[in-house]
């Protein structure tokens, strides 16, 4: 007994997996096209079975449904489980490059038939691809009032191709200087021409030559010994006590610290190109590693609480020392640079 089975177009329902667009209540409790067993859903029967394929699974859905058949010429309504569609669980995408099923395009397969698939459209959704195959089908129509029906040719619902979503490739910032203080944060972006909060590359640090960071409230240097090609600096009128961020900057050669908090000197010893250094009126009382530096030429301690000055004698290049309102107990150490012509003001009065 010959027998041709089709699916009326106006009895099936056809459906897409929810990440495709689906026509599943937004709140269904269980998402038939690739969850395995039967499921009744929107009203609906589904059976799904899936099974391992290539580097994914592949789920197969039936629907209970009632279509119309022919059987020996003549067409009967039949209810039982119909296919539905294939589903392609998601998966990397590059894993489909050479399927067919994975990219826009029509062909034609060696049986002759037609199919088409679609990817990434707002009816496929994003990362994802639907295909129709052409298919003879038993249609419905009309004819006088009376509902009849006739074989058609007609492109059917196939598969979803459902793609894993790549995370989201970020570029990698460029390489950030720590700059905690606020205020020389914002002396530092001045200098760049940015906004006062942001962020300072490695970059940004390498071009920075000279920097005036006179009164901006500066507490810590944290972070400018990244400024290896800085040659001069101003902090005046701040509120630093730690110089040690200062000693990786070998170009340095000038450095202006008048007004601040210091206390130890010894960090500004290790700048060996410094050529004229400020830090009157701070709260230095011990000079002694200042006489490692042998190219300043300018130096300015006044307004400190320092007894003893002797050890500036063996600054062999230096022209002018300020020692304003400095109570030294021993100036006479100081001849030495006065016999070699160093100008050296005590008082305010000694100023030219």
């Amino acid at each position: 007994m010959k027998r041709k089975v089709a699916m009326v177009l106006a009895a099936v329902v056809v459906a897409a997996s929810s990440a495709m667009g689906s026509s599943l209540p937004a709140k269904a409790e269980v998402n038939p096209y690739i969850t395995e067993g039967t499921h009744f859903v929107n009203g609906r029967e589904w059976r799904t079975k899936c099974e391992p394929y290539s580097q994914t699974q592949r789920c197969r859905t039936d629907i209970k449904a009632t279509q119309v058949i022919e059987v020996d010429g003549e067409f009967v309504a039949k209810t039982g489980w119909f296919f539905n569609n294939l589903t392609y669980l998601p998966s990397a995408r590059s894993l489909w490059a050479t399927n067919k099923l994975s990219y826009t395009n029509d062909w034609v397969d060696a049986n002759g038939r037609k199919w088409s698939t679609s990817c990434d459209t707002p009816s496929t959704g994003r990362n994802g691809c639907r295909t129709y195959a052409e298919a003879r089908v038993v249609e419905a129509y009309q004819a006088r009032g009376v509902v009849r029906y006739r074989w058609a040719t007609k492109s059917i619902f196939n598969n979803i191709v459902q793609f894993t979503v790549a995370p989201a490739v970020k570029p990698t910032p460029p390489p950030a200087v720590n700059v905690p203080d606020a205020g020389l944060r914002e002396c530092i972006n001045d200098e760049l021409g940015n906004a006062a909060r942001a962020v300072i590359t490695k970059k940004d640090a390498a071009a920075v030559v000279e920097l005036d960071c006179t009164d901006y409230g500066i507490k810590t240097l944290t972070g400018l010994e990244q400024f290896a090609n800085l040659q001069g600096l101003s902090i005046d009128s701040n509120y630093v006590k730690d110089l040690r961020p200062l000693q990786p900057l070998k170009k340095l050669e000038i450095l202006y610290a008048f007004d601040n908090e210091i206390v130890d000197v010894a960090p500004v010893s290790k700048l060996m190109n410094l050529v004229e250094l400020d830090l009157g009126e701070n709260r230095i009382t011990q000079v002694e590693p200042l006489a490692q530096l042998q190219n300043v030429e300018v130096l300015n301690l006044s307004y400190n609480p320092i007894s003893k000055a002797a050890p500036l004698a063996k600054l062999s290049k230096l022209q002018e020392l300020g020692l304003i309102d400095v109570p030294l107990t021993d100036k006479a150490s100081l001849k030495p640079l006065e016999d070699r012509g160093v100008e050296i003001y005590y008082t305010q009065n000694d100023l030219p």
